[in-house]
């Protein structure tokens, strides 16, 4: 069944960005909040 193993190899992919995805969103949503109360 290597069908099974490309998906879960897609699964383990698709976790890599969503973990990837929220790190830079934290990140940004950090920016945000500096650049809105320094005035820009």
């Amino acid at each position: 069944m290597a069908n099974n193993k490309l998906f879960a190899d897609l699964m383990k992919q698709a976790q890599g960005v969503q973990a990837r995805m929220s790190k830079i969103q934290e990140e940004s949503a950090c920016k945000t909040v500096e650049a809105s109360s320094g005035g820009a």
